[in-house]
């Protein structure tokens, strides 16, 4: 299904229903134009052309009639449809009887619904975006404008985002191969992983300000090693943070650790650096996300250099995975530059 100029909805290579072909001939024998007829009915010139021109005689279309499918019960649907994405049609069908809108006799089977669903209300059925109940509370929506008050009010240059990911032996496996039709894509592929890195990463507009690898699992003290050498490196000569910069990270809950919590803060106060918290259930906000999929993708191209060199492979994508013209995008993409 598409949509034409006109925000009318056809199918490329299907000819007008009756309806349309109808219409288009009484307009032409009540001396209309073939651009006026466009016009009126939404129908590109071109094809308006075919059948204004046409000799043959156009039928009456049918009337069909649907006692069943009526407009109340289309418009209920789509109410239930509306409220919840995931439902089922029996559940469509239960809801139905239910509200008493349909009784036993005149309830639609699963195949009319089906068809209301995809001819009359022009729905698809896709993978479900999840958003967290718990982030419809007040707090969190506070805390949410809040974060986008003052984000609103700084220069996208001056952000600076932080966050970890831990990396497996199994990150480089691939999901999708090639196999004949009806059969299965089977590779042998190593699944346990003994061992785990994880990638602290800094990142900004201009690309990866600055990564460490640890082994195992990430913890206060990594955190608080890893911005001890931000402020003690530099980057051609000039300091990664500098005075005025905003360092954003996640809610993470060793982030908040009152004894990490007192020292990032007393440590980020005297390089004249800002640290906050970005709001909870907004992951989508931290454009270290953005860049993990980017170098796990890269890894991925690269799976056996990475199954034998874990920490160079690892190095390598990162340095070559992000770059500043994609930090500019995954910035415009979060919302960061206007």
């Amino acid at each position: 299904m598409m949509i034409s100029q006109s925000n009318r909805f056809y199918k490329k290579g299907i000819k007008l229903d009756e309806t349309d072909q109808f219409q288009i001939h009484h307009l032409k024998e009540s001396g209309k134009r073939i651009s006026e007829i466009a016009r009126k009915t939404g129908v590109s010139v071109p094809t308006v052309k075919k059948y204004f021109y046409k000799d043959e005689p156009i039928k009456r279309p049918r009337e069909y009639s649907r006692p069943i499918m009526t407009n109340d019960v289309i418009e209920c649907i789509a109410f239930f449809v509306e409220n919840r994405p995931s439902i089922q049609i029996r559940e469509i069908q239960n809801k139905l009887l239910d509200t008493g809108v349909c009784t036993l006799e005149t309830c639609p089977t699963e195949s009319s619904i089906c068809r209301a669903l995809r001819n009359d209300l022009l729905l698809t059925r896709k993978k479900i975006r999840p958003v967290a109940k718990e982030s419809q509370t007040l707090n969190v929506e506070t805390s949410f404008d809040d974060y986008i008050n003052l984000i609103s009010t700084t220069n996208s240059f001056n952000l600076h985002f932080f966050d970890e990911s831990s990396f497996l032996k199994n990150t480089c496996n691939r999901k999708y191969g090639y196999s004949l039709y009806g059969h299965e894509a089977i590779e042998i592929q190593r699944f346990a992983s003994d061992a785990t890195l994880t990638l602290n990463l800094l990142h900004s507009r201009t690309g990866i300000d600055y990564f460490n690898l640890v082994e195992g699992a990430s913890n206060s003290l990594h955190l608080l090693n890893f911005f001890s050498d931000v402020f003690n490196h530099g980057l051609y000569g000039a300091p990664i943070l500098s005075p005025g910069d905003i360092v954003i990270m996640d809610n993470c809950r060793f982030h908040h650790a009152r004894l990490i919590q007192n020292n990032l803060e007393y440590l980020f106060a005297n390089n004249g650096v800002t640290l906050i918290y970005q709001p909870p259930y907004h992951p989508e906000l931290n454009t270290c996300e953005y860049c993990f999929k980017l170098i796990k993708d890269g890894i991925k191209r690269e799976n056996n250099f990475y199954e034998y060199h874990m920490e160079l492979a690892i190095a390598d994508s990162v340095l070559n995975s992000v770059n500043q013209s994609l930090s500019e995008r995954i910035f415009q993409h979060c919302g960061y530059i206007r």
